[in-house]
């Protein structure tokens, strides 16, 4: 029996070791944007071979998806000279893109920025960075092999082309319609661009009051129809005016072909065309581009992504262009958690269940917080299904934990970093308040009336509320618990304070964990005297059962804030009140004084410091509420 048990634990052991193999050799990548390729090295011999190298993406993980293109792009170009960039897009963002990487070109910034969302936009700051600090034999060049699905920068582009005046009376009603169109398109799009880079608006966008497509439609109606009219008007320029318009009929065919199959046959078609084209304008060059999974497989796909009979552009050039050489090399990029590291397969149900299996393998191999380059192809690895679509697989396996290199701290400058960075929080909390507020002027008041005990220094106990923001807000509810100062046979007299404060500050140093602010401090206090009993007491032969001193006090503040992830907070501050009030009693419900001002109280003027201690939330939750935002904007 026990040798029975041993066997089967033996036989166990071997089937998980012999498992463990079946995914390959892993190396561990460096994705920080420096000169560290730690774990690239596992490519170096399958670049050198290769023309067109591509990373296959799910483009919900914009931030790490961004990261590892970019850390892609330095390691080609440092290993192979590789200075040509391809992107999922079309022609017109190739286009601003060149002008803005390779120098200082504000427009095409802004045009940029207005079609554009932040984190997608910070990667092309990242590539400018790049790009500005190589030798002119390296830069990067951007070439949009997509065709034209988006109608904003080629509207822009257009009007950038058309002149302004000189326009002939049959073509001013198109003209005009384009510069209309583009000067809305810029205007709202930086608009939604600044919504979503201060986090304050939720992805807002502006509505036009026309459609931007109909206006494309009608103006390719224009163009067609008077043709030669604006040949003869533009000149030399009317080459290029033409090939913008190429773009427009480009969105025009993708809008038309929506929902039916010749959409997609067309565009990869197109993007394969493209490709080839620029293939065969620079026979001795080197491409580079991170496209979404499905465009960068190798093999035919039938339910993949959704489509059937599919032949991505990797799958054409691979079989049409380069006839099954080693010219193509693809890796398949995979992240941990559902779904991310689906597959999103529709096809043969046995065959999703493998490959979906060999995913989860790889994963489920990985360290947590890692990114891992996987060699689909080596002789360890049993991968088929996988191994068929791409020759690599690299596990993002830190689920979108933010690096410290993140993409806003390499592109802005510090003090836009600091506000970058700065992640807005409410907090709620109890604390503690030490004043040194003259307190002896009631106490010696008491005393001179044959009452021996006197006022102990006031200290608040605290509930608080704040927001630490920019403008820093906080809300205090203050007491000083009720005491006794003198009991007898005729009565009990008792002590106690109330305060509310409301404090407005600036953040001067606003870090994830550390704000610090300055400002002002204004308070409503209240000191009141109770007899607990009809006797004649609190020093004078009145029958009035009640005593209050009212105070409004206000002077600067200082705060610090200490944040314990997003749960918890420690704050310190310090006030110095000055009371703008005459320091008069009342009897309680009345008008009625009682002493005269500035004998019975000294009122509330003296330092403050205290401490409190509560629970802590962020206001909103960073760039991650915007994923519908970037994905809606670029794919």
């Amino acid at each position: 029996m026990k040798k029975t048990i041993v066997t089967t634990l033996l036989f166990g052991l071997y089937s998980l070791a012999i498992q463990a193999q079946e995914i390959g050799t892993g190396k561990s990548l460096n994705i920080l944007n420096n000169e560290n390729f730690e774990g690239f090295e596992n490519l170096d011999s399958a670049i050198l071979k290769a023309r067109v190298v591509m990373t296959g993406e799910n483009h919900t993980y914009v931030t790490f998806n961004s990261q590892m293109e970019l850390k892609m792009l330095r390691y080609l170009n440092q290993k192979t000279g590789l200075r040509d960039f391809v992107i999922e897009l079309g022609g017109a963002r190739a286009h601003f893109l060149n002008r803005y990487i390779s120098g200082a070109d504000t427009m095409a910034e802004k045009y940029l920025k207005a079609t554009t969302s932040p984190r997608y936009m910070d990667l092309f700051k990242r590539l400018k960075k790049f790009n500005m600090e190589l030798p002119d034999s390296l830069r990067i060049t951007v070439h949009g092999i997509d065709v034209e699905r988006f109608n904003d920068l080629p509207v822009m582009r257009l009007s950038e082309l058309l002149p302004d005046s000189s326009v002939p009376s049959a073509l001013f009603t198109a003209v005009d319609a384009i510069e209309m169109a583009s000067a809305h398109l810029l205007r709202s799009g930086l608009e939604d661009y600044e919504t979503a880079r201060d986090e304050s608006g939720w992805g807002r966008y502006n509505y036009p009051a026309f459609y931007i497509g109909l206006t494309i439609y009608e103006f390719l109606d224009y163009y067609d129809s008077l043709k030669p009219q604006f040949q003869n008007w533009l000149g030399p320029k009317f080459k290029e005016v033409d090939d913008v318009v190429g773009w427009l009929r480009e969105y025009k065919q993708w809008k038309d072909y929506e929902n039916t199959t010749y959409q997609y046959i067309w565009r990869e078609e197109g993007i394969y065309t493209n490709f080839s084209e620029i293939l065969k304008q620079y026979p001795d060059r080197r491409f580079y581009g991170q496209f979404g999974r499905c465009h960068v497989a190798y093999e035919e796909q039938n339910g993949n992504c959704g489509w059937y009979g599919y032949h991505s552009v990797i799958n054409k050039l691979k079989t049409r262009y380069f006839k099954g050489n080693d010219s193509v090399l693809t890796l398949g990029i995979f992240y941990y958690g559902s779904p991310a590291g689906s597959y999103y397969s529709y096809g043969d149900r046995e065959d999703d269940d493998k490959l979906q299996d060999e995913i989860d393998e790889l994963i489920d191999n990985t360290e947590r917080k890692t990114v891992t380059l996987f060699d689909l192809h080596d002789e360890l690895a049993q991968m088929p299904m996988l191994s068929a679509k791409f020759s690599y697989a690299i596990v993002n396996n830190q689920y979108m934990e933010e690096e410290e290199d993140s993409i806003e701290s390499e592109v802005y400058t510090a003090e836009e970093v600091t506000t970058k960075e700065f992640e807005p929080y409410s907090y709620w909390g109890a604390g503690y308040t030490f004043t040194n507020i003259n307190t002896d002027v009631l106490g010696n008041h008491v005393a001179s009336n044959g009452i021996s005990n006197t006022i102990r220094p006031v200290g608040f106990a605290s509930l608080v509320v704040g927001t630490s923001d920019v403008i820093a807000t906080e809300m205090r509810v203050n007491w000083y618990p009720t005491i006794t100062l003198h009991k007898d046979g005729d009565g009990e007299l008792r002590y106690g304070a109330i305060t509310g404060n409301l404090k407005l500050g600036y953040q001067f140093l606003k870090k994830k964990h550390v704000q610090l602010n300055a400002g002002i401090d204004m308070a409503y206090g209240r000191e009141k005297v109770s007899l607990i009993n009809d006797s004649t007491s609190f020093l004078a032969a009145r029958t009035d059962k009640h005593f209050t001193h009212h105070s409004f006090n206000a002077g600067p503040t200082v705060q610090a804030l200490f944040y314990f992830g997003d749960i918890f907070y420690f704050g310190v501050h310090a006030s110095s009140l000055y009371d703008f009030t005459p320091n008069q009693w009342y009897y309680a419900g009345s008008r009625q004084q009682y002493g005269e001002a500035g004998k019975v109280s000294a009122g509330f003027s003296g330092l403050y410091y205290g401490i409190s201690l509560g629970i802590a939330a962020p206001l909103y939750g960073g760039y991650e509420d915007y994923s519908y935002y970037d994905k809606k904007e670029v794919k």
